[in-house]
């Protein structure tokens, strides 16, 4: 099994993981890049096999929506996510969620994904299902027209 992982952006742990992976000695199956313009990330997403978004939160801080979720799951990619903030409500079922610090849970999702193709492909149809049923734009206006047109009738 060999896997190959893209880290898109910059951060305060970019450093650290970079130094991790030195040392491990495993530079060849990393690719880093910095901050990619919103125009270019449906190529990312096609170039990606999953999108993997291990958010962690904090004290101050849990991931609000995840739009990236949405991009991927819209572009017929697998997600695998943490259980924080809104994320298992955007996934729902069409994603694998695992607890928030987990390196052996998010270990043995990427092993899942990668080793069971049929797995990876149902998440991906699953997951674009979805993603076109409640995010899509129309859907979504649609639903605050509707909101808007509750609260005037009031």
């Amino acid at each position: 099994m060999s896997i190959r992982v893209i880290f898109a952006g910059d951060g305060p742990e970019r450093r650290n993981i970079h130094m991790k992976i030195r040392r491990l000695g495993i530079e060849d199956r990393f690719i880093f890049t910095s901050h990619v313009p919103y125009e270019q990330l449906p190529r990312l997403y096609a170039a990606s096999d999953c999108l993997v978004l291990p958010s962690h939160p904090t004290n101050w801080w849990e991931e609000q929506f995840g739009y990236a979720l949405v991009e991927a799951m819209a572009m017929e990619r697998p997600v695998i996510s943490t259980e924080s903030g809104a994320i298992p409500l955007v996934l729902g079922n069409a994603g694998i969620i695992f607890p928030p610090g987990s390196v052996c849970h998010l270990v043995e999702s990427i092993k899942k994904l990668s080793l069971h193709p049929e797995e990876r492909q149902r998440l991906a149809k699953d997951g674009r299902k979805r993603a076109l049923e409640l995010y899509d734009t129309k859907v979504v206006a649609a639903k605050i027209l509707s909101l808007y047109e509750k609260v005037l009738r009031l």
